[in-house]
C-alpha cells in the first residue's frame, strides 16, 4: 500500500486485515474502504490465517464503537435545535428531500416536547451522586443492575426523573425514550444520506466534490459541536460502508435479520460530580459482526480463506461457517474429498523423513513437590527452597510450577536436545505467579548433584514477550545458533499465529531433513503445552473496562447464536459483565470453547514446525489436563503436522458434542422465535392502517406456510430471507414439534 498515492494504479495489494477494514488514505483522493471501492468488485482476495482475522475485525469494531460514542440526549437536542431554527440551502433539496426535512421537523418537534424538554436525572434513591447503569439491546432490551428503569415528568421541578418505581401509571419505561429518540436519529441519518446524495449528484461533475466533501459541507451548516458532527458523519457514511446487501435485507417485511447484520446497542447512564443536575446517557453501537462484513465481501468478490484451522467449528476462534454457508448459498465452497486427498499427498511429501525422527510425547502430571528433586537434595534444602522461594503460593500456581519444572528437569538431563519452548497462559517473568526466579533457583540447587554440568541460569532461561519482541527474538535465535542450550518462556498471546522461531543450524549439529526443501535453519526441539484457559473475556469486580464488556458481549452472543448456551444464559452472562463479572463456563461444556482451546494448542505446536530440518529427537511435554479436558474429535480427519497428530492420537476424551446438537437446535429455535415474535408484533400492531402491499405480502406468506409447513434443508436454503424467518430447524425430519 505504500506509497499510498499509487494505489489507484496498482493491481496486486498486500495488506493486513486491519488495513483492509479501515479507510485507505491515498492523499490524492478521499479515504475509502476497500470493500466499497468499485474497482475492487469481483476482485480475488486471499485471506491468510483466515480464522485469526475475525479477532482483528472485532478489535476494529470495538475501537470504532468507543470512538463514536455519543451523548444521546445532547445529540437529539442539537439536531432538533437546527431543525427548528436553521435551514439548508434550497439548492441541495429536491422535492423528496423537502418532504424528508418536513417529516424530520415534525418528528423531532413532537419527541422533544414529549421526552427532552427537561433534563433526565436519577432519583436520590438510586444513589444519584455516583450512579452507574447500563441498558443493552441486541434486538431485545436487557436491563442491568435494576430489574427495570422508568421515568416520569416532574413539571414543577422541570426534571425527567429516572426511577425504579412503577406504581404510578404515569411512569413510562426508559426503553420507550431510547427507542423513540434513537428512531428519530436513525430517520435523520437515512434522510441525510439521501440529501447528501442529491447534493453530490448536482455538484460532482462541476466541482469534482466527493460524497465525503458534500456530507461535511451539509453538516457544517448545522453548527453542531465537534463530537455530534463526527458521530453523524461516521454514521451517515457507514450506510454506504454497510453496503447494498444490508439495504436489501432491510426491505424484507418480516425477515428476522440475524444479529450478525444488526449488531447491538449499549446505553450507559452515569451520574457524577461534574453532571450533578443531569444524568449523562451515552450511546454506543456495534453496527454488525465480523461475519456480516465477510458475507458482504464474499457477495462482491472471490474470497479464499487459508488456515490450518479454517474449517474448525468454533464461533469463538473462527467465523460462524454455518451462517456464511446459509447466506452465501452456492457461493460458499469447501474443498471436496478429492481436493483433500491431493493436498494430503503433497503434505506427505513434506514429512516423508519424519519416521527417522524420534518423537516422544510426555504427559506431564502433577506430583508432590519434594518428589521432583528425586532424592538428590536433603529435606532441609528442599524445605528451605519451599520456605524462601515458593512461600505461600496457592495450589493452582504450585501445580503449574511443579509440572513445568518436571519438564525442564527432563529436558536438561537429555543431551540430545538443545532448545525448549514453554507455552503458558500467563507469561513467566519476574512478577508472574510462579515467577522466573523459582525456576532459576531450582536449577541452581540441582546443578552439581543432578545435571552433567552446571548451567548459567541467567543465560539458560529467557522470556519472549510482546515488548521489544523482535529485538528479544533476534537475541534468542542468535544464542540458539551458537549451540547454547536455551529454555524460552512465552505465552499463547505473545507467540501466536504465524510467528517464525526457527534458527540457523549450529556448527557440528546433525539434523534430519524431512523433505527435499533445502534450508539452513532448524526447528526448536522441545515444546511444553499448558492447558489454555481464560477463553472467555474476564472482567474484574468493580471495574468498567468497556473493551472487556464488548468482548464478553461478542462471545456470549456468538455462543447463543449457535445454541451452545440458551437465550436466558446469554442475558445472564452479559449482565454479569456490567456487575461482578462472575462468568462460569468450562472449556468442556461447549464445542466452541473446546475447539478454541485446541486451535490455540495447534497454533502453538506450529511454531516448532517451520522448516525441513529436525532434531533427531523431538519432545512434546503436554500438561495432562489437556487430555483430561479437551476432545480432539473435530481435528482428527484433517491434515495435521506430525507433532500435532501425535497429540491427537494420544487424546482420549469424548464429550459427545453431537449428542448436544438437539439442545443447541432448541436454543437456536427459542432465540429465533423471540426475535420473530417481536418482529411480528410490530408488523401487526404498529401499522395503524395496512397498505395494499402489506395485505398482499401477508396473504402470500400465509399461502406459502399453508402449502409448506415443513421443508427440507435444501429447499429452506433456496428461500428468500423473509420466508426463512417462518421456520426453525429440527434435528431430524419431522412433521410436528412440542414445546
Amino acid at each position: 500500500l505504500y506509497p499510498s498515492v499509487f494505489t489507484s494504479k496498482r493491481k496486486i495489494f498486500f495488506l493486513s486485515m486491519d488495513k483492509f477494514f479501515l479507510a485507505n488514505p491515498t492523499l490524492v483522493e478521499p479515504n475509502y474502504q476497500f470493500i466499497n471501492k468499485k474497482e475492487w468488485e469481483k476482485a480475488i482476495i486471499f485471506i491468510d490465517e483466515f480464522d485469526a482475522t475475525k479477532e482483528s475485525i472485532i478489535n476494529q469494531l470495538i475501537k470504532n464503537s468507543e470512538k463514536n460514542a455519543v451523548n444521546l440526549i445532547q445529540l437529539f437536542c442539537n439536531i432538533h435545535h437546527f431543525l427548528q431554527n436553521g435551514e439548508w440551502q434550497k439548492t441541495i433539496l429536491d422535492e423528496k428531500a423537502e418532504n424528508i426535512v418536513a417529516n424530520m421537523k415534525t418528528m423531532f418537534g413532537e419527541r422533544y416536547e414529549k421526552y427532552c424538554k427537561y433534563s433526565f436525572k436519577t432519583e436520590d434513591t438510586l444513589d444519584a451522586r455516583q450512579y452507574r447503569n447500563f441498558l443493552f439491546n441486541d434486538g431485545q432490551y436487557l436491563q442491568v443492575k435494576e430489574n427495570k428503569l422508568y421515568y416520569y415528568v416532574d413539571e414543577q421541578s422541570k426534571v425527567n426523573w429516572i426511577t425504579t418505581n412503577h406504581d404510578n401509571e404515569q411512569n413510562k419505561t426508559l426503553t420507550e425514550v431510547f427507542g423513540n429518540i434513537n428512531g428519530a436519529i436513525e430517520y435523520f441519518v437515512k434522510g441525510m444520506a439521501y440529501i447528501t446524495s442529491v447534493y453530490y449528484k448536482s455538484v460532482a461533475n462541476s466541482r469534482n466534490l466527493t460524497y465525503s466533501n458534500c456530507l461535511h459541507s451539509i453538516l457544517k451548516v448545522m453548527h453542531l459541536d465537534n463530537h455530534s458532527a463526527e458521530y453523524l458523519f461516521n454514521r451517515i457514511l457507514s450506510l454506504q460502508t454497510e453496503g447494498r446487501v444490508k439495504n436489501r435485507l432491510k426491505s424484507q417485511s418480516l425477515a428476522v435479520r440475524n444479529l450478525y447484520s444488526t449488531g447491538f446497542k449499549l446505553y450507559s447512564l452515569f451520574d457524577g460530580d461534574d453532571n450533578a443536575l443531569n444524568t449523562d446517557i451515552m450511546f454506543y453501537q456495534v453496527p454488525f459482526f465480523p461475519e456480516y462484513f465477510l458475507y458482504e465481501l464474499c457477495s462482491k468478490s472471490l474470497v479464499i480463506g487459508i488456515s490450518a484451522t479454517a474449517t474448525v467449528p468454533s464461533v469463538l476462534s473462527n467465523y460462524d461457517l454455518n451462517y456464511l454457508q446459509m447466506m452465501l448459498k452456492d457461493k460458499f465452497y469447501q474443498l471436496k474429498d478429492y481436493h483433500h486427498e491431493h493436498l494430503k499427498e503433497k503434505s506427505n511429501q513434506l514429512i516423508q523423513g519424519y519416521p527417522q525422527v524420534k518423537m516422544d510425547l510426555i504427559k506431564v502430571e502433577n506430583q508432590p513437590f519434594d518428589y521432583l528433586f528425586g532424592g538428590f537434595l536433603d529435606d532441609k534444602v528442599i524445605t528451605s527452597y519451599i520456605t524462601d522461594f515458593v512461600g505461600s503460593i496457592d495450589a493452582f500456581y504450585l501445580e503449574r510450577l511443579t509440572k513445568m519444572l518436571s519438564a525442564i528437569f527432563d529436558f536438561l538431563t537429555d543431551s540430545s536436545v538443545q532448545s525448549m519452548l514453554i507455552f503458558s497462559n500467563q507469561l513467566i517473568n519476574n512478577h508472574s505467579k510462579p515467577n522466573i526466579h523459582l525456576f532459576k533457583r531450582a536449577v541452581q540447587l540441582l546443578n552439581q548433584q543432578y545435571f552433567e554440568h552446571s548451567y548459567d541460569v541467567d543465560s539458560l532461561f529467557v522470556t519472549l514477550n510482546s515488548q521489544n519482541f523482535e529485538k528479544q527474538k533476534k537475541q534468542i535465535l542468535e544464542k540458539l545458533s551458537k549451540g547454547e542450550k536455551v529454555i524460552i518462556f512465552t505465552s499463547y498471546k505473545t507467540v501466536g499465529v504465524g510467528q517464525n522461531l526457527q534458527y540457523d543450524i549450529p556448527e557440528n549439529t546433525p539434523v534430519i531433513q524431512v523433505n527435499n526443501r533445502n534450508s539452513h535453519s532448524k526447528d526448536i526441539d522441545c515444546i511444553y503445552i499448558d492447558l489454555p484457559t481464560h477463553l472467555i473475556a474476564r472482567k474484574y469486580k468493580d471495574t468498567h473496562s468497556m473493551e472487556t464488556i464488548y468482548r464478553g458481549i461478542f462471545q456470549m452472543e456468538y455462543l447463543s447464536a449457535r445454541g451452545e448456551i440458551s437465550s436466558a444464559q446469554c442475558k445472564y452472562f452479559i449482565s454479569q459483565y456490567f456487575t461482578d463479572g462472575n462468568i462460569h463456563l468450562d472449556t468442556d461444556k461447549t464445542r466452541s470453547m473446546n475447539n478454541k482451546a485446541i486451535a490455540i494448542i495447534q497454533q502453538a505446536v506450529g511454531r516448532i514446525c517451520r522448516t525441513s530440518n529436525k532434531n533427531a529427537v523431538i519432545k512434546l511435554y503436554i500438561d495432562d489436563k489437556v487430555f483430561q479436558t479437551c476432545d480432539f474429535s473435530d481435528f482428527k480427519n484433517k491434515i495435521n503436522n506430525p507433532e500435532f497428530q501425535k497429540i491427537i492420537e494420544t487424546s482420549y476424551k469424548n464429550h459427545s458434542f453431537e449428542k448436544a446438537e438437539v439442545e443447541s437446535l432448541q436454543n437456536q429455535a427459542v432465540n429465533h422465535t423471540l426475535r420473530f415474535k417481536n418482529k411480528l408484533y410490530h408488523f401487526v400492531y404498529n401499522n395503524k392502517q395496512w397498505t395494499s402491499e402489506q395485505v398482499a405480502y401477508w396473504q402470500a406468506m400465509r399461502q406459502h406456510l399453508l402449502k409448506y409447513p415443513t421443508l427440507s434443508t435444501e429447499a429452506f436454503l433456496e428461500l428468500e430471507d423473509n420466508y426463512q424467518s417462518f421456520y426453525i430447524q429440527m434435528p431430524t425430519p419431522s412433521k410436528s414439534y412440542t414445546y
